[in-house]
Parts: C-alpha cells; sequence; structure tokens
C-alpha cells in the first residue's frame, strides 16, 4: 500500500509541476528520499516492532518516489520506437542493483558486525545505508542541475 501511495503521489507531483520544471523529475525523488531519512533514522532506532513499523510506513511511501519520475523520463528521452525496450532496461537494471546488491551488501554488513555485536548486527548493518540515502540526493541533485542546463539550452522553462 505504502509503495503505491508513493508512486501514485510522485506520479502526481511530475503531472503536475515536469512540464513547466523539468528538473522536477530529479527534485521530486531528491525531497522524496530527504524527508524519508529521519523515518528511515527512527525505523533503525525503534526499541520494537510496533514503532518499527510504524517509522517504516515513511521510508515505504517517500523511498518510491523515484520510481514514476524516472520511467516517465526515460519514456520521454527516447524514440518512440524505443520505449518499450528503453523502459524494460531501465527495470532490468534497477532490480539487479537495488534487489542484486541491496540485500547482499545488508548481509555481508550484518555478518561482518556479528562478529562484535551479536545482538544487533542487522540493525548497525541497516545504519549503514544512511550514507546511501545522501549519495542519492546528491546524485538527483545533480541531475536537476543537467536537466535545468538542458532545458535552458533547448528555450524551454
Amino acid at each position: 500500500i505504502g509503495i503505491s501511495i508513493g508512486m501514485f503521489a510522485s506520479g502526481r507531483l511530475i503531472d503536475r509541476f515536469a512540464a513547466r520544471y523539468r528538473q522536477a523529475y530529479a527534485i521530486i525523488p531528491a525531497v522524496g528520499l530527504a524527508l524519508s531519512v529521519p523515518f528511515f533514522v527512527g525505523f533503525v532506532w525503534a526499541p520494537g516492532w510496533e514503532l518499527a513499523l510504524l517509522f517504516l510506513a515513511g521510508p515505504t511511501v517517500l523511498n518510491y518516489f523515484f520510481l514514476s519520475p524516472a520511467v516517465t523520463l526515460v519514456q520521454e528521452e527516447v524514440r518512440p520506437n524505443q520505449r518499450v525496450l528503453s523502459g524494460a532496461l531501465l527495470l532490468l537494471v534497477m532490480n539487479l542493483i537495488g534487489l542484486g546488491l541491496g540485500p547482499t551488501y545488508l548481509g555481508a554488513a550484518s555478518d561482518y558486525f556479528r562478529a562484535t555485536n551479536p545482538d544487533n548486527s542487522l540493525q548497525l548493518a541497516f545504519y549503514t545505508l544512511i550514507p546511501f540515502y545522501f549519495l542519492a540526493i546528491a546524485l538527483y541533485l545533480v541531475l536537476a542541475r543537467v536537466l535545468k542546463r538542458e532545458a535552458s539550452r533547448n528555450g524551454a522553462f
């Protein structure tokens, strides 16, 4: 439910802002990620599952603010006869990285911390994901700058 809300909300925001501000394709995911950081920290910090689940609702919605803008931008950047293939390649790469490297990294980090902190190694491994939020935000802001420069060069808003 949370993922669906995030995708729907970001899609509506893209529909509203991207026609006038091309950099919205990057700003909206960056803002979503920035807003989700405190909720993610709360999720990892939470002493019980009830509070953790409550905090997890924020990242579940906000982390998926990237999907609608990413798919839409890719679809708009290629010729009509390349849209299906480009969309499929985008989803393939996102799934290979997100579902392939993400859990593998988290498991390896948890195993690493188990030697010194056997009772909370997974919690510490989750904390190591926080810098990746900031890296993703920074990359989206770079993309926003590129999109703005491209739009101004082409005479768009």
